[in-house]
């Protein structure tokens, strides 16, 4: 029982970690959206964004699992994310294990 309190424990505090990814994602792309200051749009500007808005796209996903409760499961062997695994990447739908068997799947 110890265990599952922590875990729960665990998830609650990677929900505040995701909560302030989103912000900070938001934050990003409102500065990314903005006309830079000297006129000169950049080619790196549009690549910026698009990658913020899909980190952005994967943490809402992270958060609607969480409401859910569907967070932390793999989505692909419902096996149990691994904590250290959420907390290097939050949004992380799949284990290790089936993530990387998709990434092989894929080449």
């Amino acid at each position: 029982m110890t265990s599952v309190l922590s875990r729960q424990r665990e998830l609650e505090v990677l929900r505040v970690l995701l909560y302030e990814h989103r912000d900070r994602c938001r934050t990003q792309l409102r500065l990314l959206n903005q006309p830079p200051p000297d006129g000169d749009g950049g080619t790196e500007q549009p690549a910026l964004a698009a990658l913020t808005r899909r980190r952005l796209r994967d943490l809402e996903h992270a958060l609607d699992s969480f409401e859910r409760g569907r967070y932390g499961v793999c989505t692909a062997c419902t096996a149990d994310i691994r904590i250290d695994h959420l907390l290097r990447q939050p949004a992380a739908s799949r284990c290790p294990g089936c993530a990387d068997a998709d990434h092989r799947h894929r080449m």
